[in-house]
């Protein structure tokens, strides 16, 4: 079955599309003094693309083409026309509404004046090239020039809260950390983020953060970051620093069966006007590709079935190649002319959008004008505005982007600690290193055993493999900071004296640092420098 072809220009019959609709469009606007634009309504940049329009308009209607409603139907006229065919186009419409030349040039003058009023300037319009954080009112400033007293007046108190105010190392850290943020103006970033987890925390709800915020001694001061970064050696310039021009990042965990409170509670201090959810947008591949082109071409579903599962996980635009190249697929590129244009269209779909589905943790905070810059459409669930664009757009367009990460073992970890309550009348507190010791001796007889299985941060099927490598067991917590990170990033196995380069150090210093912060493993024995 083919498609059709693309309509004559401005057909003269009735509905979308029609010249007959077209001019009575205009004799209504005349009548009643209104102002008319002609616009062609575009959704693809040359004609021999409305065919692709067509797929996409079925698999929306989940309906192959020859079944549609006339009224559902793509005219095959909406692609990217030049100067010349649009004077066309108002010639035609202006006599079919009964008027001259005289109309369809008033026609055209309007459409480019409206067009020069809706220019849209990525900078002015769209804030592009600058942050745009809460207003400062938002979190309990007076005004923009307010903002680093109030940062600094917090920090100060988190300090002596924690007991640090009186060690020089850490008050040092903390003023070259102000006045770094200053000097960015980022104190509304730091001052919105401790809200949140402050949000949090009264809610009775486990919170951690986590990543290259927790090198941040105005996080641990904000109580945003528990660790103290100054007895890990962590740096600050891995989260902010003065010759990057990148947003800082901070990451927060939460328990996975309340998330959805978190940003419930969110919407309700900041404002809808100024939240909005991260959007993941899902595009075309192959197999996809081929089940709605099929839909679309109203080919037994069956056989769309074993076409798309003939196929392995590939890119769209790699379908015919695939046909031609793969052993596996050579029976059914032999059959290939019996499905028409399948193949064909089905490559053109290639990465464009096939739906969008809510981020699992991206929330964005911005100022009121959050809405008036960035298209919104409602999350599947309807709850949350979400953001139509993915991440990266987003943190190009300077938002505030907090990542809010449902982890299940935080809410086992939470239903643990009540029901130790419950049956014991015991209340405990996971973040009290009095009650939860960091260096706990059968913690760690059970990393030595490799028993991680359940274990926070250890409980990945790579930890337990790790382990069985080592010569010798970790013993202490460093080296269980480093077995959390090491299978992530890539810890070596067998024999790694058969990997080990020679290198050259630029500074003495350099050495001492990357000495502290390695993991590695010889024939004999593994160190954990901490």
């Amino acid at each position: 079955m083919t498609l059709r072809p693309p309509q004559a220009p401005l057909a003269p019959d009735t509905g979308p599309g029609s010249l007959r609709l077209a001019g009575r469009t205009v004799q209504l606007a005349d009548q009643l003094g209104i102002e008319t634009v002609l616009t062609n309504a575009v959704r693809y940049a040359d004609p021999a693309q409305a065919r692709v329009a067509d797929v996409l308009d079925a698999a929306r209607l989940l309906r192959p083409i020859p079944f549609r409603h006339t009224d559902q139907l793509d005219p095959g006229e909406r692609w990217l026309k030049d100067p010349a065919a649009m004077a066309g186009a108002a010639e035609h419409i202006a006599q079919a509404a009964g008027a001259g030349p005289d109309r369809a040039l008033r026609l055209l003058e309007t459409t480019v004046r409206t067009g020069e009023e809706c220019r849209v300037d990525p900078v002015a319009d769209l804030g592009l090239g600058r942050a745009h954080f809460p207003e400062p009112e938002a979190v309990g400033a007076r005004g923009g020039g307010d903002v680093d007293r109030l940062l600094r007046e917090r920090s100060l108190a988190g300090m002596t809260r924690r007991g640090l105010d009186r060690d020089v190392a850490a008050m040092a850290r903390l003023e070259e950390e102000l006045a770094i943020i200053a000097r960015l103006r980022f104190g509304t970033y730091f001052l919105t983020v401790a809200q949140v987890v402050a949000d949090v925390r009264e809610m009775s709800i486990r919170v951690a953060a986590r990543g290259s915020g927790a090198g941040s001694m105005v996080n641990h001061a904000l109580d945003i970051a528990t660790a103290n970064p100054l007895d890990h050696s962590l740096l600050f310039e891995r989260f902010i620093s003065v010759r990057r021009k990148s947003l800082p990042d901070i990451d927060i965990d939460v328990e996975s069966a309340r998330r959805l409170e978190v940003y419930d509670r969110i919407f309700e201090r900041f404002g809808p006007q100024r939240v909005a959810v991260t959007g993941m947008p899902e595009t075309y591949r192959a197999r996809f590709a081929l089940r709605d082109t099929g839909l679309a071409l109203a080919i037994p579903p069956d056989q769309v079935d074993h076409i798309a599962k003939s196929f392995p996980h590939l890119r769209a635009c790699d379908i015919t190649s695939a046909l031609a190249e793969l052993p596996e697929l050579r029976g059914l590129a032999a059959e290939a002319a019996r499905y028409g244009p399948l193949f064909e269209l089905a490559e053109q779909l290639d990465a464009l959008p096939r739906g969008y589905a809510m981020h699992p943790c991206g929330v964005i905070l911005s100022d009121r004008s959050l809405l008036d810059r960035l298209p919104v459409q409602p999350t599947p669930g309807g709850n949350y505005p979400m953001v139509q664009g993915d991440k990266e757009d987003v943190e190009d367009l300077g938002l505030l982007k907090l990542d809010v990460l449902g982890v299940r073992m935080q809410s086992a970890m939470a239903h643990a600690v009540a029901e130790i309550h419950r049956t014991r009348g015991e209340t405990i507190s996971l973040d009290d290193p009095k009650q939860v010791p960091l260096d706990d001796f059968w913690a760690f007889k059970m990393i030595q055993n490799s028993d991680t299985v359940g274990m926070f941060q250890l409980d990945s099927v790579s930890s337990p493999a790790v382990l069985f490598l080592l010569p010798c067991r970790p013993t202490h917590r460093p080296a269980r900071t480093a077995l959390a990170s090491g299978p992530r990033h890539g810890l070596p196995g067998g024999n790694a004296s058969a990997c080990r380069i020679k290198i050259g150090w630029p500074k003495p210093f350099v050495r001492t640092i990357v000495r502290k912060c390695q993991v590695w493993r010889s024939e004999r024995r593994t160190r954990w420098w901490a």
